[in-house]
Formats: structure tokens, sequence, C-alpha cells
């Protein structure tokens, strides 16, 4: 049921239960009030009767089986009763004892009721007790408003009664009528009130409904949030619209910033998912180059294997000079060969050693790759961290990923910053090595021209041999320590790898965030599109 439906059934029922009331205490005074006058008119009619009774003669009596007035016989002498009846209307009866003798009163057949006995209430108050009764009575089965006095003797003996009465329905035919009247006008109230009620209520009841449809436009409808009542009036109804008003304004406006904050971050969305990917490829190409670098290392490290061996080789070959030395110059031909093969040997390692100096320089600008790939991984966490702040809580688990992204970068440019003093450390080693090779083959020259011209030389040749196997043995050892360093910068390699492994893996967990971050953006876009602004 409808709110005006419910205040026009509430209003008709006061209307109602108030109209109701009004009638019921009318009645109920009118019909006390007709009792009353009842009452007064059965006096009244009784008093004529007795005037018209006295008129007739002093003294009551009966004689011979006769009531008399006098000399005025009363039994079946209707003139009295009739009298009455012309004069005041209802009905009159003498009675002799408690019988019947003169009256007006018919039955049933249309014959006077003469010879009926007197009963109920009314006989037991006049004949037994000689007192005057009034009431209703029934007279023959009809209800009567009736009165009745003892009619006495002489002697103040009850001889007779005289009645008067009416019959209740002749007396409340005006009551009847009257009450059909008030439900009459009752009914014309209650329907001009309720005429009345639709009318005020409808009209009252006309903003809600304008309201009613506004809102159920912006929830079921086209969302138009444009929509104003324009019901203003200085009543409840009118405070209700201009808050209406005032709601959707503002309802307005943060659907409004809802639509360009959404576009924002839409845009934000594709930046970072963008950006991501950059990233995500720039790992995969950091992986590559470090590969690279750990290839590079493992060829190093094979290298100073070689070195060292060659170098016992050496010491080897410059053992067995010494001791051939010692036989005799007969020797020296062959000591001059064996100078000439650690000549060469030397020179190999020289240029190897030039070699991994120039690895040593490669490695250095990859290096400087990684270290420039690791700032620019930092700068795009950066910025990444910047645009999921500007995203706000939708935004937080892409900050997150932007972190982890940042702090693997940072450990990349600590590690590439190691590996570059490590570099710089094996160059000058390098350096060294190169330079106790160009001294060494300068020596071994030397010795080889001296045994050449002259078996003399011999002593000095061996000194010359010591010397190349002290320094065989110092290259050995920076041999030993240049594949302990390859081997860290290998293990280094390895753990940058596998950083930028992880850096790959967050770039892609960050690009499907940032995609899922778009898509929510669109669902946003969608749903916000749904209102009219």
């Amino acid at each position: 049921m409808k709110i005006r439906t419910k205040f026009v059934v509430v209003n008709l029922l006061i209307v109602c239960c108030a109209l109701a009331a009004v009638a019921a205490a009318c009645l109920v005074e009118f019909n006390r009030e007709l009792r009353r006058q009842a009452v007064t008119s059965q006096e009244i009619r009784l008093k004529t009767f007795w005037e018209l009774l006295r008129q007739k003669g002093d003294g009551f009596t009966v004689t011979d089986g006769k009531l008399m007035a006098g000399s005025y016989v009363i039994n079946d002498n209707y003139e009295l009763p009739d009298k009455l009846k012309e004069l005041t209307g209802g009905t009159a009866t003498i009675f002799m004892g408690d019988t019947r003798v003169s009256t007006n009163v018919l039955k049933p057949d249309g014959n006077r009721a003469v010879g009926t006995k007197l009963q109920g209430a009314a006989y037991d108050a006049v004949i037994k007790e000689g007192k005057p009764y009034r009431g209703e009575a029934d007279i023959l089965g009809v209800p009567y408003f009736t009165a009745y006095d003892p009619i006495r003797d002489s002697r103040g003996e009850v001889i007779g009664v005289l009645y008067v009465g009416i019959k209740k329905s002749d007396f409340y035919a005006s009551y009847e009528s009257l009450k059909l009247t008030v439900v009459g006008i009752v009914l014309v109230i209650v329907l001009l009130a309720a005429v009345a009620s639709k009318v005020i209520i409808h009209r009252l009841f006309n903003p809600l409904n304008r309201m009613h449809d506004v809102l159920r436009d912006v929830a079921q409808g086209e969302g138009d949030l444009t929509q104003r009542l324009d019901y203003l009036a200085q009543d409840e109804v009118g405070d209700m619209s201009r808050s209406f008003n005032s709601f959707m304004d503002k309802l307005h406006g943060i659907i409004t910033h809802v639509a360009r904050t959404v576009e924002q971050l839409a845009s934000s969305a594709s930046q970072v998912h963008g950006s991501a990917e950059q990233m995500a490829a720039g790992a995969g190409e950091v992986a590559s180059q470090a590969g690279t670098v750990a290839t590079a290392g493992e060829e190093m490290a094979a290298t100073s294997t070689e070195i060292a061996q060659n170098c016992a080789m050496a010491a080897e070959g410059a053992r067995r000079a010494s001791n051939t030395a010692t036989v005799g110059a007969e020797v020296v031909g062959n000591t001059v060969t064996v100078m000439d093969r650690i000549a060469e040997k030397v020179k190999n390692s020289a240029r190897t050693v030039e070699r991994l100096g120039e690895r040593s320089d490669q490695i250095g600008e990859i290096v400087g790759t990684i270290e420039d790939i690791a700032d620019q991984t930092n700068l795009l966490a950066l910025n990444a961290a910047i645009e999921a702040a500007r995203a706000g809580e939708a935004g937080r688990g892409f900050a997150v990923v932007a972190d982890e992204v940042r702090a693997l970068a940072e450990r990349t440019t600590r590690a590439t910053r190691e590996i570059s003093g490590m570099i710089r450390a094996i160059q000058a080693e390098t350096l060294e090595a190169v330079s106790s090779m160009d001294e060494g083959v300068r020596d071994v020259e030397t010795g080889t021209a001296e045994a050449a011209r002259s078996g003399e030389a011999l002593r000095e040749i061996l000194d010359q041999i010591t010397a190349v196997s002290m320094q065989v043995n110092q290259i050995a050892v920076a041999a030993e320590q240049q594949t302990s360093t390859t081997r860290e910068i290998s293990g280094n390699i390895q753990q940058i790898t596998e950083v930028v492994e992880g850096t790959a893996r967050g770039a892609d967990e960050s690009a499907c965030a940032a995609g899922g971050l778009n898509r929510l953006a669109e669902e946003l876009q969608r749903m916000v599109g749904q209102f009219r602004l």
C-alpha cells in the first residue's frame, strides 16, 4: 500500500471515528432526551386523564361490580380513553382492580382489550404495593412507555388503576428518522473528507512523487544527475526538496571528480604499463650481457690456468738449463735453443697477458653498461613509484613492486662497482705482468746472445736463468691470483644474472599489475559513464 493511500485511509479512519463518536453522543443524548420527554409526556397525559375522570364525578367506588366515578359508570364506557386519545394521543385504560374495564387498547383482532389483566412490574407496584409505576411495559406483547396510578376509594384502598401509555415504536419514529439523517450526514461528510484528503494529499505528495521519479531515473534510468526539484515552498516538503537538490549537486560533483580521476588513472596505468614493458626488455638485455660477461670470465679463468701451466713448464726448463749449464759449454747450444723456446713462451705469455688486459677492459666496459642499466632501472623504478603514489590506494601493490625493483637496481649498482674495482686491480696486475714479461724477454734475448758469443758467459746465463725462474714463479703466483679473481668475478656475474632475472620477473609482474590497473580504470570509466553529467 502506498503512503498516500495510507494517509487517506488514516484520515478517513480519524474522520469516521470522530463523526461516529459525535453521532453516537448526539444519538445517546437525543435518546436520553426522548426518554425524558416520554416521562414528561406520560405525566402530562396522566394528569389530563385524571382531570377528565374527575370531571365525571368525585369519589371512586365499586358498586354492583362496576367501577363508578361518582354516578358515572366506567365499565364498558370508552368515552374517557377515546377523549384522551383525541387530546394527547397514545393509549389509555381504566382498571377495576387488575382488570381492564375501559380502554382504547386494541387486540390483534381489532376489539378492545376489555377484560384482560394487568401483569408484570406494574401489577406488583400498583396493586400489591399501592404505588405509582413509571417505566416500560409490554401490553399484549407490544412494548410501551407507561404510567400507572392507583385509584383509591374513600377508605384509601386500591380499587383500580389509571393507565396511559404510548408505543415505543411510535415515540421512537422521530429518533429512527434522526438516526438515518445522522448516518446520511456522516456518510456525506466522510465522502467529502475522502475527496478533500485525496486532493490535499495528492498536492502534498506531488513533489515527493517527482523526487521518487528523479531517484528512480538516477538508479534505473539514464543516470541523469542534472535533474533538480522545483518545489521550494517553505514547508517540510520544500526543505526536503532543497536538501535533495543539494544532495544531487554534491553527487554530481563527486561523480565528475571521479570521472576526471579515472581518466588520469587510465593514463597513468598506460604509462606504468609501458614503463614496465621497457624495464622488462632492459632487464632481458642486461641478463644477456651478464651471460656474455660470465662466458668471458670462464675464458679468462682458462687462460689463467694455461699461464700457470706454462710458468710451471718454464720453471722446469730453467731447472734443466741450470743443470745442463754445469756440464759444459757443449750444451750451450742446447741452452740457447731452450732459451729461445723460453723467449717464445714468454712472448706468448706476454701476448696472453695483453689479451687478458684487453678482456679486462672489455669486462670493464660491460660492467659500465650493467651499471648504466642498473641506474636506468633505478630511475624507472623511481618513476613507477611516483606513478603508483599518484594512483593512491589502487597503486599500493605496484608501489611495493617498484620499491623491490629499485632495491634490486641498487644491489646491481653496488655489485658492478665492486666488479669495477676488481677489474681495475686485475688490469694493474696485468700491466705489471706484461712489464715483467717484457723484461724477461729482454733478459732471455740478452742471455741467448751472450751464450752464442761466449761460453765464458755461462755463469751469467745461469744467473739470468735463475732470475727468469724467479720471474716465472712470480708469474705463476700472479696467474693463480688471477684465476682466483676470475672465479670470484664469475661468481659475482652469476649473482648479477640472478638479480637481473629477478628484476625481469619483477618487471613482468609490474606489467601484469599495470595491465590489471588499466582494466580496473576502464571498468570504472564504464561505470562512471552510466551517469549523465
